[in-house]
């Protein structure tokens, strides 16, 4: 078996990159997954509702009047992304890449909305300039908002070399794995429920468990574990007693 792709070898595969959208489209997508560590598009089945995860995702979208017109999703993945594929040159887009970008993210925008309610809108609209750039927009309501600049305006074009960053290659390949995982409400959440519980230890132990901001997490997470080893299940109860009280 031939062995998928690394992040680094993708990169120096495809930076600089020439050839047009037709010709690279596809395969660009594959070892962008193979690099990220990510299962691969399944083969299309002429029944769109076994259509999950697949490249050239059928679909008819409203065109007013009556009528519908066919469309094809470059790259869908149920519940995760709809992935839009471009090759911009600019000699032929006078009026510049950010505004190529910006009427591919439209065209992608009208697909979502075209997406049977019954399968919920995609928390990712994703755009790729094949060798160039990745951006990502995200609407964690999946309730037919704007999808906004993801995580925000600075950071949301990752540029291909950007991915040889761990922390951008692993926020780019929850988008596929688990993307509801990358909403901010969710991790502030999680962040309070954290402090809540390193709180509580400090409570139960007589630690400097909780601390302002909890910003010493680590430091209370490896205490905890520690005294947990040493006193047992019923300690362990305990805190998560007072630390659900604490939530309210």
């Amino acid at each position: 078996m031939i062995g998928r792709m690394t992040i680094p070898e993708f990169v120096q595969k495809w930076r600089g990159r020439s050839g047009g959208e037709r010709q690279n489209a596809v395969l660009f997508l594959l070892e962008l997954t193979d690099a990220l560590g990510v299962p691969r598009p399944e083969p299309a089945s002429s029944d769109n509702r076994d259509n999950g995860y697949v490249y050239e995702r059928y679909l008819r979208s409203e065109e007013g009047g009556g009528k519908t017109r066919a469309r094809w999703i470059d790259l869908y993945k149920r519940g995760c992304f709809v992935c839009e594929v471009k090759k911009i040159d600019p000699s032929k887009n006078p009026k510049g890449f950010d505004t190529a970008m910006f009427a591919a993210k439209e065209q992608a925008d009208r697909y979502i909305r075209a997406i049977p309610s019954q399968e919920g809108r995609p928390p990712f609209l994703m755009l790729v300039d094949v060798g160039n750039v990745i951006e990502l927009y995200s609407e964690f309501s999946r309730t037919g908002g704007t999808y906004v600049e993801f995580p925000d305006p600075h950071s949301y074009r990752i540029r291909l070399d950007d991915l040889l960053v761990p922390e951008i290659a692993e926020r780019l390949r929850q988008v596929w794995l688990d993307p509801l995982a990358l909403d901010p409400a969710k991790r502030r959440q999680s962040h309070s429920r954290n402090c809540r519980y390193f709180g509580a230890a400090g409570e139960v132990f007589g630690s400097s468990g909780s601390r302002p901001g909890c910003s010493r997490a680590v430091s209370d997470a490896l205490f905890v574990h520690h005294v947990f080893r040493r006193r047992g299940p019923a300690a362990e109860r305990k805190v998560h007693r007072i630390a659900g009280q604490a939530g309210g």
